[in-house]
Parts: structure tokens; C-alpha cells; sequence
């Protein structure tokens, strides 16, 4: 029996995971938790970006950030920034960054302290009702670390991926 080839494996899982954390976050409530909700979809992607080609990564990028932005404050602003740091990401991996977890923790650490720390000026420029420290504090920092354990976890299910059908998993088409 054929195996699955690679493209449509990623496609397989990391596509429908993408689409859960776009449902989870557009749909339905987001937990809350430290007193803040956590924004899935990003990291999500985040994750997509070690699989996914720079292409592909930012077209899902700026697809799932327009349906964000349907139903937030920031309009326009998560599409773009999506697109934007995805596609670098996804073009960095691919010259001169490795694929791994460390690398992976690095970049999802930063990129999700920019995106919580952009958001949170653009809400400071469009509402303005915060002291700047405090929000940083009681409401970027808890955000970034739980989207930063989102894009850990999908790593996870990623890499558990990975693993398992090592044969198929190959990025060379």
C-alpha cells in the first residue's frame, strides 16, 4: 500500500489544526486565564511555519488574519502582520535558521511579544484608556506567555507528526 505522500500529510494536519484554532478563537469564547484570553490562531501558524513553505505559510497567514480581523478591533492589522512575520519566518528557516525545538522556542518567543506588544499600542492609540507599564504588565506579558504555550503545544503535535511518518515528512519536493 502507497504512502501518504508529504504535501498532502501536512496538509492533513496541519491545515485542519489551523482551521480549530480559527473556529476556537472566531467562534467560540477563548479561555481566559491570568485574568486575560489568549490569542490561538497566531501561534498556531507560528507552528505551521516550521512545516509549510514561505508561500503557503503566508497566504494561510493573511487568510486566517482577515477572518480575525473580521470580528476585532485591529482591523487589517492582523492580516498584515501575519503575512508579513510568517512569510520572513518561513523564509529565514529556509536560508539559515535550523528546524528544531530551539530554534522554534526562540522565534515563537519573540514573534509572539511583538504581535501581543503591537496590539496592545494599536489598542493604546485607538482606546487609550491603560497606563502604558501597567497594560504591558497585567495584560501583554500574560498574553505572550500563553501564546507562547500554544505554539509549543502545536509544535508538539506537529513534531509527534513529524516523528511518525518520518518517511513521508521530507520538504524537498
Amino acid at each position: 500500500m502507497k504512502l501518504i505522500e508529504a504535501v498532502s500529510l501536512k496538509r492533513l494536519v496541519v491545515y485542519p489544526v489551523l482551521l480549530i484554532a480559527l473556529l476556537v478563537e472566531t467562534g467560540f469564547s477563548t479561555p481566559a486565564l491570568f485574568g486575560v484570553t489568549v490569542s490561538i490562531v497566531y501561534p498556531s501558524l507560528l507552528a505551521a511555519s516550521f512545516v509549510l513553505d514561505e508561500k503557503e505559510i503566508a497566504v494561510a497567514g493573511l487568510i486566517l488574519g482577515i477572518a480575525i480581523d473580521f470580528q476585532s478591533l485591529h482591523v487589517g492589522l492582523n492580516a498584515v502582520f501575519f503575512a508579513i512575520t510568517l512569510y520572513f519566518i518561513a523564509v529565514s528557516l529556509k536560508t539559515f535558521l535550523n528546524r528544531n525545538i530551539a530554534t522554534f522556542s526562540v522565534v515563537s518567543a519573540i514573534a509572539v511579544t511583538l504581535y501581543e506588544t503591537v496590539c496592545f499600542i494599536f489598542y493604546l492609540a485607538v482606546k487609550g484608556k491603560i497606563p502604558f507599564f501597567e497594560g504591558l504588565l497585567k495584560i501583554t506579558a500574560p498574553k505572550a506567555l500563553l501564546a507562547f504555550g500554544v505554539a509549543m503545544l502545536c509544535y508538539g503535535i506537529f513534531a509527534f507528526f513529524r516523528y511518525r511518518f518520518s518517511k513521508q515528512w521530507d520538504r524537498s519536493k
